[in-house]
């Protein structure tokens, strides 16, 4: 079978199997000459910046029109970057925008890492224990530490704070 090539991956960020995010950034480390199109109903500054870092050739938010999808993606396929405005000023804001207590910010100790990335795993309570050879309770008590910290609410956003901080694939 002839090795076929893509020339343009449209994706979005929240997938039930993969995060658009570490796709976006597998498929630009793996193949560099494919253009990768995001298209999500997320704006926010975290996620913008960090496809930015990856290389992404464009973002677009779902409510844009049939018309500027199409610029979209004539416009990365002549070779240049294509961003709807509102995802510019989102990002261009949080580039110039006053520092403030962010989550990459957050320190965290040797072992809420360890636990996080376990956690984002889909490492149960009881798997942690035994493979960090400690209590139930003392990973119960890490992880609400960390969930505080982060400021996060569930599992989800364990694994969406991992993958964003290349603590995981």
């Amino acid at each position: 079978m002839k090795d076929q090539s893509v020339n343009l991956l449209i994706t979005d960020i929240s997938m039930p199997d993969v995060d658009g995010i570490a796709l976006s950034n597998m498929v630009k480390k793996k193949y560099s000459d494919t253009k990768v199109l995001v298209l999500s109903m997320h704006s926010r500054s975290d996620i913008i910046a960090k496809l930015v870092q990856y290389n992404i050739d464009g973002y677009l938010l779902k409510n844009a029109g049939k018309s500027e999808l199409i610029l979209a993606i004539e416009s990365i396929m002549r070779g240049e970057k294509y961003f709807t405005e509102e995802v510019k000023q989102k990002y261009m804001e949080s580039m110039f925008s006053p520092p403030n207590k962010k989550k990459s910010e957050v320190k965290l100790s040797k072992r809420e890492t360890e636990i996080l990335i376990l956690i984002a795993k889909e490492d149960t309570v009881s798997e942690i224990a035994d493979k960090l050879f400690i209590s139930k309770n003392t990973v119960e008590t890490h992880r609400k530490n960390i969930f505080r910290k982060l400021e996060i609410k569930n599992k989800a956003g364990a694994v969406k704070y991992a993958i964003q901080h290349d603590l995981i694939n």
